[in-house]
C-alpha cells in the first residue's frame, strides 16, 4: 500500500482505509516510525459520537491550546493554525469513522467535513501568504472503517459533498 500519498501536497483531502482496530493501530505505529517528521494524531470515532465529545477528543488529540472555544469557529481557527505542532505534514487518523458524529445532526457532520476540506486547502496555500519560500504543507484525514461499515460511511461522505479515495 502506498501511504506516501498521505503526506504529499495533493488532493483529495480524505482517504478511507478498510481495516479492523488492530490493523489500524499497527498502521499508526508504522506511519509514526516511517514519517517521523509528520504530526500524526488519532481521533477515536467511538469517543466522538456527538459534537461536545468530538471537540474534547480532537482537542486532546491535537493538543489544542487552552483558549480553544469548543465550537465550529474555534475548531476551524485551530485546525488551520497548528503552530504548536510545527510539522512538515499533518495526518488526522479517525478510528471507527462510522461512529464519528453519529449522534449529532447531519449538518454537524457536513460542517466538520467542510472545515477539514478547507483546512486541507488552507495548508496547501497558507505558507505562500506568510513566506513565499515556504513549501505547502500536506494535511489529510484518514478514516478507518471495517468492511461492514465502509459503504454507509462512504455514503455519508458523498452526502457531505466531499471527494475521497478508498485505499
Amino acid at each position: 500500500m502506498d501511504y506516501e500519498k498521505l503526506f504529499r501536497q495533493e488532493k483529495p483531502a480524505f482517504y478511507i482505509q478498510v481495516t479492523d482496530e488492530s490493523s489500524f493501530a499497527d498502521m499508526y505505529l508504522q506511519l509514526k516510525e516511517h514519517c517521523g517528521e509528520a504530526a500524526i494524531r488519532i481521533v477515536r470515532g467511538n469517543k466522538s459520537t456527538n459534537v461536545p465529545n468530538f471537540f474534547n477528543e480532537v482537542g486532546a488529540a491535537l493538543q489544542f491550546p487552552y483558549y480553544f472555544g469548543e465550537n465550529w469557529d474555534a475548531f476551524e481557527e485551530c485546525i488551520t493554525d497548528l503552530s504548536w505542532l510545527d510539522s512538515e505534514a499533518y495526518l488526522l487518523m479517525v478510528s471507527q469513522a462510522n461512529l464519528l458524529l453519529q449522534d449529532a445532526a447531519q449538518k454537524d457532520f457536513h460542517i466538520l467535513m467542510q472545515i477539514l476540506l478547507n483546512a486541507h486547502d488552507t495548508w496547501l496555500n497558507q505558507p505562500h501568504y506568510v513566506n513565499e519560500e515556504e513549501e505547502p504543507t500536506a494535511f489529510h484525514v484518514l478514516f478507518a472503517c471495517n468492511d461492514l461499515d465502509v459503504s454507509d460511511f462512504s455514503q455519508r461522505l458523498v452526502e457531505a459533498g466531499v471527494e475521497f479515495q478508498v485505499l
